[in-house]
């Protein structure tokens, strides 16, 4: 199986998915999340925004700005070496849609 095969299997899937299963997997997530010895020790913490039936890190991000942690979302850039930067994500922050509409 290539690699966009799988993605596409996986994209299935993940859209195959619930309202419900996604909220119950994003709780157990976040639940194990918050309880880990990473987090706990974190500063600078990364996400994403949820597309697709991903699991949603909301509460997470919203518990990292509570912890005064250092918040950082992934954006995709047209340079070449490049092609994905993590930029920080503040309280009240706007975001913008890039190229691919995420």
């Amino acid at each position: 199986m290539t690699k966009q095969q799988l993605r596409l299997l996986m994209l299935q899937k993940r859209k195959s998915l619930s309202t419900r299963e996604i909220i119950s997997a994003s709780n157990i997530i976040t639940t194990k999340v918050l309880s880990s010895n990473d987090w706990n020790s974190a500063i600078n913490v990364a996400f994403y925004m949820a597309i697709n039936g991903e699991i949603c890190c909301e509460k997470l991000i919203q518990k990292t700005w509570e912890l005064n942690k250092n918040c950082y979302l992934p954006v995709i850039t047209d340079n070449k070496d490049k092609p994905l930067i993590f930029c920080s994500y503040k309280k009240k922050q706007s975001l913008k849609k890039n190229k691919y509409c995420i």
